[in-house]
Order: structure tokens, then sequence, then C-alpha cells
């Protein structure tokens, strides 16, 4: 149902829970209260359930709206009121996920100041280590890992080691954080790998978390060289890591959905759901906005760095912050694959465009220059790298796969 909304409320679409509504909850005392989201209501059903008029209600809403927009609260998440001592509201608190918690509040001066916050955590650093019995996936999930630090190793070495084909007998190392909230709960989205190693067909190779000669986090080798090639002209050769080219640039494709030949200006890249998807180049966001048949769909200005115009298609979601005239760089994260749109499954379309004029990205990315790397160096990394080299020496590959939890990593 939609609230009774002011005439001039220009909101009616904003007020909207995503069919869920919240619930009254346990007085904690003190001016603050605790309330659900339930079935049923909407954001300003809540606050006039718990005596917030309407016209005040929906000025907290349009103040937050810039940082959180409260018609997205999600069932059975809880949200906290707070009221001053003559009943009136003067902070909101709401947990949007486990790593961010949202909060609005008065000022001194009565004005409401909305921002974002990061859950407190703890971070520990866990070893693991083994030879491969059947696969590297199978073997770590077996031992508690989860499946993203493997993908995030798979990532890294993508350039060295197909990690599909790792043989039986083959062995890895890896050093990983994770992020622990005050209830000791591990924060799925809070794991980084700080080093690994894997053998393979007799040749080691090493990755090490450093900050790269442009001062951005990267992967090198124990020279200190990026894992990753460095594309001239701040391109990147592909936006996706993809499994496969579903469908290439064409002026006339049979669409598997309609049936009808029309022009395919643009490649798909089939990837799995989820994921990420990088900026080519450094740019600016023209719009994040659904965009006809592409569905969710980012399209980037790239000025002077590339000559073209990139649009990424199908997204399932943006990534955070991801909006129209946002500054991106080479590399950032804008999105992640999905299907919607007029799509028989997940994979990105992804385009160039100069103007109205469209070309294949396949040729035009296929003109990437690529620079000699720029070694990592200097003392300081050179005491990172012994660290890290350490901590992965300590870890016995020899056997089956084994989790190991350190006490004290200060020195990582």
């Amino acid at each position: 149902m939609l609230a009774e909304v002011p005439s001039e409320a220009t909101v009616l679409d904003l007020v909207w829970i995503g069919q869920s509504a919240l619930g009254d909850g346990p007085e904690l005392g003190d001016g603050e209260k605790i309330v659900t989201v339930r079935s049923g209501d909407t954001f300003l059903d809540l606050l006039g359930r718990n005596g917030v008029p309407k016209g005040e209600a929906l000025t907290w809403y349009r103040s937050s709206r810039g940082v959180f927009n409260l018609a997205r609260l999600k069932v059975g998440r809880d949200l906290t009121l707070s009221f001053g001592d003559h009943g009136e509201l003067t902070g909101l608190e709401y947990e949007i996920d486990r790593l961010t918690v949202f909060l609005a509040e008065r000022d001194g001066d009565g004005e409401i100041v909305a921002r974002r916050a990061e859950v407190p955590s703890t971070t520990e650093v866990r070893g693991l280590a083994g030879t491969v019995a059947s696969s590297i996936t199978a073997d770590c999930l077996a031992a508690g890992v989860p499946s993203r630090v493997v993908r995030q190793m798979a990532s890294i070495f993508a350039s060295k080691v197909d990690f599909k084909h790792l043989r039986k007998g083959d062995a890895f190392r890896v050093l990983y954080e994770v992020k622990i909230t005050e209830a000791g709960d591990e924060i799925p989205t809070g794991s980084q790998v700080l080093a690994a190693e894997v053998e393979t067909r007799g040749k080691a190779h090493t990755a090490l978390r450093t900050v790269g000669s442009q001062g951005n986090q990267t992967y090198v080798d124990l020279e200190g060289l990026p894992l990753q090639s460095v594309p001239s002209d701040s391109q990147l050769r592909y936006p996706v890591e993809f499994t496969r080219i579903s469908s290439r640039f064409s002026h006339s494709r049979l669409h598997p959905k309609t049936r009808r030949r029309r022009p395919h200006l643009g490649v798909d890249f089939a990837a799995p759901h989820g994921t990420p998807v990088r900026a080519v180049a450094d740019g600016q966001i023209e719009y994040a906005k659904w965009h006809g048949g592409m569905g969710r769909t980012v399209r980037i200005d790239h000025g002077r760095n590339l000559k073209y115009d990139s649009m990424y298609g199908h997204l399932t979601r943006y990534a955070r912050g991801i909006k129209s005239g946002k500054r991106v760089r080479r590399g950032e994260v804008i999105g992640y694959v999905g299907s919607t749109g007029l799509a028989t499954g997940p994979h990105l379309h992804f385009s160039l465009v100069q103007g109205k004029r469209y070309v294949d990205p396949l040729k035009a990315l296929q003109q990437v220059r690529y620079e000699k790397p720029v070694p990592v160096t200097g003392d300081t990394f050179e005491r990172h790298k012994t660290r890290l080299v350490s901590a992965l020496g300590a870890l016995d590959r020899d056997g089956p796969v084994r989790l190991t939890h350190f006490d004290d990593v200060r020195d990582l």
C-alpha cells in the first residue's frame, strides 16, 4: 500500500519499502525505540505510528535520500528511533549491510545530517596451504575457506595460472584477512588476499599485495613486477573476466529473444552472475540507469583518455556510489554482471561509441598497446616482501589443505 502523502509530495513512488514495512518494537529506554521491518506498511506509516507527523517524516526522508533511500528498508532488519525530551524525533539508525550502518540526526542548528559509517570490526589473518587432491575449489571449501578467496586467487594469477586446470599434486599457500563483527560473525565481503603462492608443473608463482607505482593497491611478483600488464593510454583490455564471448559485433544478428534480425552493436561476454565489471579507462559517468533492452546500464565519457564512450549493459546492480557525474578510474568496479533487460542469461553487453557511431570493441581493444610494467622497489617494499614471504613459508603445503589462524599479525 502507498502511504497518504501531502499534495505537493512527488515522492509517492519513493515511500515504498519493497512491499515491506516496519512494525513497533521494544523501548530501549531514555528516548530510543527499535522497530523491525515487517510486511504491509511504508516508512511514513512507521513514523506516524510512533508519533511523528507526516510532514516531519517527509523531511527526514528527503534529507536522508542522498545518503540512503529509506524506502529500501528490508524485511527483518531493525531501525532505531531516537526521541528528544518532548517526543520529537532526533535520530535514525539502520544497518544497511554487515559492513555499513546509516545514521541521521539533527545537529545544533536543527538541520538533519545523514551519513554512512563502517560497522565496528576487527581483522584476522588466516593462512591456508596444502596439496590439491581433487580441485582447489573443492579442497578449500572442505577446509572452511570462503569461495571468494579462491576466486580472488584465480583473478590474481589469471595471467600466469589457469586455476581450472590445476592438477592433483599441485601445491599452494595463501594468506588472507577477514573482518569480524563485534558479535563474532565473519563479514562475507571483508576477505582480502595478502599473499599467495601456487606451484604447478614444477614452477612456483608468488603474488604479494602492495602499493603500486601509481599509489594503488596491486599484486606483484617477487621482483616487484605487476602480475597484470598495464595498457597504455590508461586503458584495460577487457572490462570483465569472462568465460566466453557469446555474441560478437554485428550489423545484422538474429536476436535470441525477439527472433528478429537487428544490429548487435557491441560484444557479449558470458560470465557468472555477480562478476565484477570494471571501467576500461578513466572517465566520468554519463549515466547509470535502466536503458531499454540493455537493462541496468552504465555509460562512461572517457574524454581524452579514450576516444570512445564505453557502455556496460544487463548489469544486475551498480557498484556503490556509481551515479551520473561520478569520476571513475581505470579498473574501478562500476557494476556486476546480470541479466536485466532483454537477456537470456547472465552476461555483459559491452559497447564503444563515438557520437552515434558504434565500433567493434574487440577490434578497437586489440589496438591497445601495452607498456613495459614498472616494478615496485625500495626498502619499504623489501621489508614488506620479507614479512609476507616469511609468513607464507611458515605454512606447510605438504598434505591435505589446512586452515591456520594467526594469533599476532601486527607485522603483516
